[in-house]
């Protein structure tokens, strides 16, 4: 093939690719911040972090799926030129999240002392777990609002919208939330910290998306009702 047509063909992709993949970037940057900071609270501390990261994993794996799956309906709905449809999408994800989120909350706090038994976390560590499972588990709300518009904004050509999002919960309010919450909790406030930053990072991404959307459905052209 000649180098024209790569550069044609390969354009669009890179257009959407090349911020994904920055965007996906921030996550480990944020965990590196949160495991630095709490590392220095001793290994007792870090057990209980190393948990809660795997039980994240395990526990919000729905939200995780939900994040790949939405953009192929709210793409498909772009592209059909509805809108509304991509609306009610957005609206019927964030209820997803909602419910997922209270349920597994109830579970992890109903099953704590089992989780903590199971990894014999030393009292450190369990009150780590513990304020995840009690309290912050309870952000992963916002956390998937967040999932939800960076998905949204991929597939309706915003990749930018986010990576700026990404970047700015995990490369500019998570150090100082740790800074701030640590100085108050000790190794605790690592936890909320993380939990404050996806709230924050989550309400304003998951705005932007719905307004982004709200702006398409008042472009679009009026449909009649359906005949036959």
């Amino acid at each position: 093939p000649a180098l024209s047509d790569i550069r044609t063909f390969a354009r669009p992709y890179a257009a959407i690719a090349l911020p994904a993949i920055a965007t996906q970037l921030s996550t480990p940057f944020g965990n590196w911040i949160l495991t630095r900071e709490i590392a220095a609270y001793g290994e007792e501390a870090v057990a209980g972090w190393s948990v809660i990261m795997r039980l994240t994993i395990l526990a919000f794996g729905g939200i995780f799926a939900l994040s790949g799956a939405i953009g192929g309906i709210i793409g498909q709905n772009y592209g059909a030129g509805r809108p509304d449809r991509v609306a009610e999408a957005f609206i019927a994800a964030l209820k997803f999240c909602a419910a997922y989120t209270l349920v597994t909350w109830l579970l992890m706090a109903v099953l704590s002392g089992q989780i903590v038994a199971a990894f014999h976390l030393a009292p450190l560590g369990e009150a780590v777990l513990r304020s995840f499972t009690h309290w912050a588990a309870g952000a992963f709300v916002l956390t998937g609002a967040l999932f939800v518009a960076n998905a949204t904004f991929n597939n309706l050509g915003r990749p930018l919208m986010s990576t700026g999002a990404n970047w700015f919960r995990d490369g500019i309010l998570m150090l100082p939330l740790s800074i701030v919450f640590a100085g108050a909790l000790g190794a605790e406030g690592i936890v909320w910290a993380n939990a404050a930053a996806n709230v924050i990072a989550g309400g304003i991404a998951a705005w932007f998306a719905w307004r982004y959307i709200g702006g398409l459905v008042r472009q679009a052209p009026v449909r009649g009702p359906r005949s036959g």
